[in-house]
């Protein structure tokens, strides 16, 4: 009886995600970009050629958890995609978000040391953000809870407000869209 309780296996214990089959095509795709991809040689070691940061929330009405991914290649392609759907892809060519993709990278090298190598690219629990560095040497972690990130002193503070400048400049776009099919 209490071994049910206090061992519960890891996947059981993961909340249900609102998800569409797009969204994990999609992510796996991203988690699949190879350094040349984004325009940097996989020969170059601890090389940081994309990021991405998935922000855990959860919908108010229905409580159910979603994520938020917004990401930045070193090429300058950038994207936002909810994880119930929607976003924009193929940023990287709109205003000034190519640089701000680019960016993001240059301040993710600068922050290498401070993740950790991991093969777990799942999602984050609701109140937490994670950043997946994709990397010349694998793939890096580094997860903070969102209250803590908000911080102005926080190491990842600056990444917050370049991916948050993505997202609205994309949240913008699709809103125009909308409007514009009404």
């Amino acid at each position: 009886m209490f071994k049910k309780l206090f061992n519960k296996d890891k996947k059981e214990s993961q909340p249900k995600f609102a998800m569409t089959e797009d969204y994990k095509k999609w992510r796996t795709a991203i988690l699949g970009v190879k350094p040349e991809q984004a325009g940097i040689s996989s020969a170059e070691k601890d090389r940081v050629f994309g990021v991405l940061m998935d922000f855990g929330m959860v919908d108010q009405k229905t409580r159910v958890p979603f994520v938020l991914t917004t990401t930045a290649f070193a090429n300058g392609e950038a994207s936002f995609r909810p994880s119930p759907g929607g976003g924009s892809m193929g940023l990287g060519n709109v205003g000034n978000l190519g640089q701000a993709a680019q960016e993001l990278v240059k301040l993710a090298q600068g922050l290498f040391a401070k993740t950790q190598p991991t093969s777990d690219t799942s999602l984050p629990a609701p109140g937490y953000a994670r950043f997946i560095f994709l990397t010349t040497s694998g793939i890096r972690l580094y997860e903070v809870h969102i209250n803590e990130l908000q911080k102005q002193g926080h190491p990842f503070f600056e990444m917050l407000r370049g991916f948050s400048y993505i997202r609205q400049f994309a949240e913008k776009m699709i809103d125009q869209q909308k409007a514009q099919k009404t």
